[in-house]
């Protein structure tokens, strides 16, 4: 029994697991080798290609590019001090108005986009040759303009030749123009002032021209206003047959106090020749007949001052009141009307929005572009970087598939 136990177990038979497990280093081995030999494949393939390539453009055969850069800012005239009045007709504003100018950030954006749209390209496309300018013979393949370009291409290509940005906080556009002439970028630079120049000319004409068409639309209604309110006027004194109601009715007061002294008077004759002579008596009767027509003419006097009809003194100074009162009013809205049309005007004169260049375009010693050392470290590098990210991706999901 001890024997038994010290004896060693008889090995297993051989079989087919055991055979299988005997093959697997080798299995592994040849996927490694493969492995690795697809790594060094695409590292050439998409590395070392590229970059020697990259090199070989930028240190060799990129052409050079000059930079002209210029810079300027969009000024308004204070709104707060140009809504000032005018000291009057033909006045013209003070001078702090004129000399408090702030920046207009809107407007710097509107220009910024300006110069890279098509309106500009198409703008200066009228004036200098941008397609020969950027077919020069100095241009290499991949750098110039194509030769059969259309509008739409050159756009493109301008948006890649000219950047123009804002610097938000104060409002100053930059802009940077590459050509591979430096005279060729300066003559663009130095378009491209004027354009935008032009533009923010033009970008308040229509406001004013606006602002000039209302405020004669104004003085016209006013005009106007005064017009039939004079004509009102004159026609209620034909309607009513006097000039100036207040001297109408100062005469018509003054005859009345007239004929109430005059009855006062007869009344007094009449009752000292009633106590002294008979009720038919031809002088009794001739006092009385001239008290009743006194006293008939002051009642017609006081119906013409304070009756209720229409033709009265008093509807008389009524409609005469509200006449001189329209009058009056339309007078005022003339004189405000033409106060606002002078200032107008004199905004009209003045360009209240406008660009001042601080920078301005001046002619490249030497050229900027493109920055050979930086583009050949900085693509192998690039390079090496994405192929590590994707290699790495790619191990771990062969990884994950085994």
């Amino acid at each position: 029994m001890n024997e038994d136990h010290g004896r060693s177990a008889p090995a297993p038979p051989s079989g087919t697991v055991v055979e299988e497990s005997r093959f697997e280093p080798a299995r592994e081995l040849g996927f490694v080798a493969a492995s690795h030999t697809w790594l060094w494949l695409t590292f050439a393939l998409f590395v070392l290609l590229p970059s020697a390539a990259a090199i070989a453009y930028y240190g060799f055969v990129a052409a050079d590019q000059f930079t002209v850069e210029t810079r300027f800012v969009v000024r308004s005239l204070d709104p707060s001090r140009a809504d000032e009045p005018t000291l009057g007709a033909g006045a013209t504003l003070a001078v702090g108005q004129l000399v408090a100018p702030k920046s207009v950030t809107q407007n710097a954006y509107v220009v910024t986009q300006y110069i890279r749209s098509r309106g500009m390209v198409v703008a200066l496309q009228g004036e200098i040759d941008l397609q020969t300018l950027y077919r020069r013979p100095e241009a290499d393949v991949l750098a110039r303009l194509k030769t059969d370009a259309s509008v739409e291409d050159l756009v493109n290509y301008w948006g890649d030749m000219v950047r123009a940005d804002v610097d938000a906080p104060s409002g100053i556009v930059i802009v940077r123009v590459r050509a591979f002439r430096p005279q060729d970028a300066l003559l663009i630079a130095r378009s491209i002032n004027r354009h935008s120049e032009q533009l923010v000319n033009d970008m308040t004409l229509r406001a004013r021209r606006d602002a000039m068409r209302v405020a004669e639309e104004e003085v016209r209604r006013a005009e106007q206003q005064v017009r039939d309110s004079l004509a009102a006027l004159r026609e209620a004194r034909d309607s009513e047959g006097t000039i100036d109601p207040t001297r109408a009715a100062d005469e018509t007061s003054t005859l009345l106090l007239q004929l109430m002294a005059e009855k006062i008077r007869l009344e007094s004759e009449l009752f000292a020749a009633s106590r002294t002579l008979a009720r038919d008596a031809p002088t009794v009767r001739f006092l009385a007949s001239r008290v009743d027509i006194v006293g008939n003419q002051i009642v017609e006097l006081r119906a013409r001052l304070t009756g209720e009809g229409a033709n009265t003194v008093a509807a008389s100074f009524r409609r005469f009141d509200e006449l001189e009162i329209q009058r009056q009013l339309s007078e005022k809205l003339l004189s405000l009307a033409e106060d606002t049309f002078e200032r107008a005007r004199l905004n009209a004169e003045r360009q209240n929005i406008y660009l001042m260049a601080f920078v301005l375009p001046s002619l490249p010693a030497d050229s900027d572009y493109p920055p050979r050392l930086a583009y050949c470290l900085l693509f192998p590098l690039g390079f090496v970087a994405v192929w590590g990210v994707v290699a790495l991706i790619w191990a771990s999901i062969d990884d994950h598939r085994r």
